[in-house]
């Protein structure tokens, strides 16, 4: 049995077209708001996450599996295959790895890589089609692992729109000042994954017709001329279609998917948030 293991950064939770002997599992990541846990899983209510948010007058922070979660979760697969947020935004990816180390030592000819996205739902959706895609055509396992983390590094791209940036702020992850500028100036910034895991915004824009324009750009700059597109968004279906829609003026072939963000999507991108992963 092969499986893929993605912890819950991922929105997306099913594969097309699943290869017979490939299944899927996921581990929760959790936040903490006020005292009061979201876990998420397929039960968390994500709307009642962010009325906590808006009221929230406390400690909000998030965390990642432990090992153990993890583990759980290699459980009865002889090929593993695991995909993380990046490991520069949180410890899953250093979770998954001692998970790694303790199945190991009780099975030790089990096979287990654990990719470092580098970033976050689209990123490790794509890598979670293309093993299953390696899969199906028969590839052995170390092929597959090296095929699939250059095509992480060097064919997938990940942006972000954030209309708030509150929680980056409480989580020390955007200068405070900077955070209190861009709510009161109504902006909203554009960014990407860089390619060392980190938040690289790279345009602060006000109006919507702005935001799309970066987007497009963005594909672009990349040689983008068609493939996987996955669109996340933080209850902005609105956006996130009028975006597919132009997506498939310029790229007829584009195939396109989009959800709605889950718990730790939607604590970080906020009401608004958009995240575009997309293959090049």
């Amino acid at each position: 049995m092969v499986r893929i293991v993605c912890d819950s950064s991922c929105d997306i939770r099913m594969i097309d077209n699943m290869a017979k002997n490939v299944d899927l599992r996921f581990v929760a990541l959790k936040m903490l708001i006020d005292n009061k846990e979201f876990v998420d899983d397929e039960t968390i209510d994500v709307d009642a996450m962010y009325e906590a948010m808006a009221t929230c007058s406390g400690k909000s922070t998030t965390a990642c599996p432990n090992p153990e979660e993890y583990e759980q979760a290699f459980e009865g697969a002889d090929e593993i295959y695991v995909i993380t947020i990046s490991s520069n935004l949180s410890g899953s990816f250093n979770s998954a790895h001692t998970a790694m180390d303790m199945h190991l030592e009780k099975y030790p000819n089990k096979k287990i890589h654990i990719f470092d996205s580098l970033s976050t739902s689209g990123t490790m959706a794509l890598a979670m089609y293309k093993i299953n895609e390696l899969v199906k055509k028969g590839e052995v396992f170390e092929n597959i692992c090296t095929a699939v983390e250059d095509y992480m590094v060097n064919h997938t791209n990940v942006d972000f729109v954030l209309h708030s940036v509150d929680n980056l702020v409480r989580n020390g992850r955007l200068n405070k000042i900077v955070g209190c500028a861009i709510s009161a100036l109504g902006i909203k910034i554009v960014g990407r994954a860089s390619k060392i895991g980190t938040l690289e915004p790279f345009s602060k824009v006000r109006s919507k017709a702005k935001v799309y324009k970066c987007f497009l750009k963005e594909m672009e700059d990349k040689l983008y001329k068609g493939g996987k597109v996955f669109i996340s968004h933080a209850n902005n279906e609105e956006d996130a279609l009028e975006l597919k829609r132009l997506i498939l003026e310029k790229y007829q072939n584009a195939q396109i998917r989009i959800v709605k963000a889950k718990g730790l999507v939607s604590y970080y991108a906020e009401a608004k948030g958009m995240i575009v992963g997309f293959e090049y």
